[in-house]
């Protein structure tokens, strides 16, 4: 399927000119052990993405193969469950039913957002801003290099000494790149670590590595060794960027999207509400047999599906 896929894909420009078999919805897109797969069936699976995740699903290989080899399993799976008559399951046509409401509902939903006249908000964004500048802050950022020596195969004193003559090295001239090299053992075997961690906040870090790495005062600094849950490290510190409230300008777009975000939650809840707030007449006795009508077999004493 997967090599079916791409051979498609890779040879669609020579097929550009050519009229395309997708004209209606009742085009066959996949076959596979005697099952189907339309465009329609696709276009109904790609409606049950939530809508930003639509546009250029498909592009992706990885994906149409997962996709169309989803739709077919079910299809195979579905027609084999119809011969063991699993479709004469009296609950089948409720669970089916269940699963077209929750459909329905989902496109209310977004008919409502579709259909919402969402108010000018760039006032309110920038009020926002202004009110709480904090919120949009980025924290001081630190670009570090280190040499990391494993506990694995020695004793904390010992990786303490090779860290000692790291640092040592390090002060006397010997290029830290060069030193990671030689004693780092971070990485997997044959693909060695570099030892550059680039642009890392504190909370990117374990603690033991934050303290003292955000501890060091000047570019070029080096630490003495230290442990971390990972080993023993030396760290030197390479650059520094100081932590600062993003211009309203980067950010703007950000909290506009959140507030619209909010402002189409808040028109579903209120559109919901209508029916929320009508009386539930509901049968008290059924109501407390719920608790104990099911088991991990389904509803007990229920009447088995037919063979």
């Amino acid at each position: 399927m997967r090599l079916f896929v791409l051979a498609l894909l890779f040879s669609f420009p020579l097929l550009a000119d050519a009229q395309s078999s997708a004209e209606s919805d009742s085009a066959v897109v996949a076959t596979r052990g005697g099952v189907s797969i339309t465009l329609a069936d696709i276009d109904a699976r790609i409606l049950q993405l939530p809508p930003e995740a639509r546009g250029g699903y498909l592009r992706d290989p990885e994906r149409m193969q997962r996709l169309l080899d989803g739709l077919l399993l079910a299809r195979q799976a579905a027609r084999e469950a119809e011969k063991a008559g699993m479709a004469d399951d009296p609950l089948l046509e409720r669970q089916m039913q269940l699963a077209r409401e929750n459909t329905l509902l989902q496109r209310w939903y977004e008919r409502l957002e579709k259909n919402a006249e969402i108010p000018e908000l760039e006032t309110a964004a920038r009020e926002i801003y202004l009110s709480n500048p904090d919120a949009y802050s980025r924290a001081e950022r630190r670009t570090l290099q280190h040499v990391l020596i494993k506990l694995d195969k020695r004793s904390l004193a010992d990786a303490q000494e090779i860290g000692r003559e790291v640092r040592a090295k390090a002060l006397a001239g010997t290029p830290f790149s060069e030193l990671v090299a030689k004693y780092s053992e971070e990485g997997e075997p044959g693909e060695p670590s570099d030892g550059w961690l680039r642009d890392a906040t504190a909370k990117q870090l374990t603690p033991a590595f934050a303290e003292v790495a955000f501890g060091l005062e000047e570019p070029g600094a080096i630490s003495e060794p230290f442990r971390s849950p990972h080993g023993v490290h030396v760290v030197r510190l390479d650059s520094v960027k100081p932590a600062e409230v993003m211009p309203y300008e980067l950010v703007r777009q950000q909290i506009i999207d959140r507030e619209t975000t909010k402002y189409v939650d808040r028109l579903k809840t209120e559109a919901t509400s209508q029916f929320q707030a009508q009386p539930v007449e509901a049968d008290a006795e059924l109501l407390i047999a719920l608790r104990d009508r099911y088991d991990a077999e389904g509803v007990k004493d229920a009447a088995p599906a037919t063979e």
